[in-house]
């Protein structure tokens, strides 16, 4: 008989595409697959709550439908701490979701004979108390933890004066402790597994890059209007993600076409898509009056609409900063850019200049926050018309990174999750 896998999945906006091309896998080799999800509601000061609920839905898939178990928490947003009572406030909502996790995940695994927990660190608390079941039930149960972020890197660079990030030490602490109890430890790429493998050296631990390949990767394979610049008299490009971040340096991008506008005015456009506060959207609104033939912003777009205008495009823009979380992690807007046969132009980082050895048809670097660099790559693009109708190749040799790494983590799964 075999016994289920429970995917905890801590991430406020629930499944992700990488995360469900995983789910879905083990469905195929016909692993039963439930789903622990939270679900954050935030809610203004003065109507918050404090007390979560539990609901149980079902999730519909290319594989089947999965079961979810939601665990939704009323709470204060973090960046709206002001006094003695929001601190509370947090600190209590916080306890009780762990509570809630805790009893749930212990609830489930005699219930549906879960036989491993794979957990990914999106935020990391989720991940320490299932490092704290696997302690319970010790081997009994399989503990698969996917450091898809290194969260402490993640929160200090959101924080405003990321050096002096105070709970540093503590989500180090609870990673650490997620990370030792773990049988598996995925990572996303090379880059992170050598990083965490250098900073708990004194653990020894199975580390495997699992590449993320999206469901949807598939369905672009058989696609012939892959991208022909020479037959084309404007380039559009697209920027899609969180504006003015510290992760992405839209600003940079501005900036580079802003220079070089008198030229390119009839002949690149940028459609920038994504969520911003009332400052990035005055900001990226100047630079679209300004620059009416070259920029043109769209707003959020949901996922399916994201991926249909990504096809349209002839290529995609990524310039991510240089910190510790982006020179090692390997973001879904790089992996959507390479299935969908677009060439990118994003920062010569670690993680980015691993994946263009790998894929050098598809990419296209600069120097990190060099405007002369950026701007000189775009010319570069729209001078030499680059060509690349190599979907299918890069497509395979993606897949084939993927398989090969998921059949390590599937054959240990199935050790653990078959009785007899």
């Amino acid at each position: 008989m075999k016994r289920v896998v429970l995917y905890c999945s801590p991430n406020p906006i629930g499944v992700s595409p990488r995360q469900l091309r995983a789910l879905e896998e083990l469905m195929k080799a016909n692993t039963p697959v439930v789903i622990l999800e939270t679900k954050w509601v935030y809610k203004e000061r003065g109507e918050s709550g404090l007390w979560p609920f539990v609901e149980k839905r079902k999730y519909k898939s290319s594989e089947g439908v999965l079961d979810v178990y939601s665990v939704k928490l009323i709470t204060l947003a973090l960046n709206r701490i002001q006094n003695i009572y929001s601190i509370f406030s947090e600190v209590l909502s916080l306890l009780v979701y762990s509570v809630i996790w805790l009893s749930i995940i212990l609830y489930l695994i005699p219930k549906l004979k879960v036989g491993a927990i794979w957990c990914s660190n999106a935020p990391d608390l989720p991940c320490t108390i299932v490092a704290i079941v696997k302690k319970i039930f010790r081997n009994r149960l399989m503990y698969i933890y996917e450091l898809r972020e290194l969260t402490p890197e993640l929160y200090c660079i959101r924080a405003t004066g990321e050096a002096y990030c105070p709970f540093y030490a503590i989500l180090r602490l609870l990673e650490r402790i997620a990370y030792s109890s773990a049988d598996i430890v995925v990572t996303v790429s090379v880059a992170m597994r050598d990083y965490i493998s250098r900073l708990y050296r004194s653990i020894q631990k199975a580390i495997i890059p699992l590449y993320p390949f999206p469901p949807h990767a598939e369905k672009f394979a058989n696609r012939s209007d892959t991208l022909r610049l020479q037959k084309k008299d404007k380039i559009i490009a697209i920027y899609g993600g969180s504006v003015l971040e510290k992760i992405y340096d839209l600003p940079l991008v501005i900036e580079a076409l802003t220079r070089l506008y008198p030229q390119i005015k009839n002949r690149f456009q940028l459609l920038i898509i994504g969520r911003g506060d009332e400052t990035a959207l005055q900001y990226i609104l100047r630079a679209k009056n300004e620059m009416p033939e070259v920029i043109d912003f769209m707003g959020f777009m949901p996922a399916e609409k994201y991926y249909q205008k990504l096809k349209e495009v002839d290529m995609c823009i990524v310039p991510l900063t240089l910190n510790q979380l982006t020179s090692i992690a390997v973001p879904n807007k790089l992996i959507d850019c390479i299935i969908t046969g677009k060439i990118v132009i994003t920062s010569a980082l670690p993680s980015t200049v691993e994946l263009a050895k790998r894929f050098p048809e598809a990419f296209l670097l600069y120097k990190p926050g060099s405007v002369e660099s950026l701007s000189e790559t775009i010319v570069n693009a729209i001078a030499n018309r680059t060509n690349t109708n190599n979907v299918h190749s890069t497509i395979y040799k993606f897949s084939k990174l993927f398989y090969t790494n998921f059949s390590k983590i599937l054959n240990l799964i199935k050790i653990f999750t078959t009785n007899g």
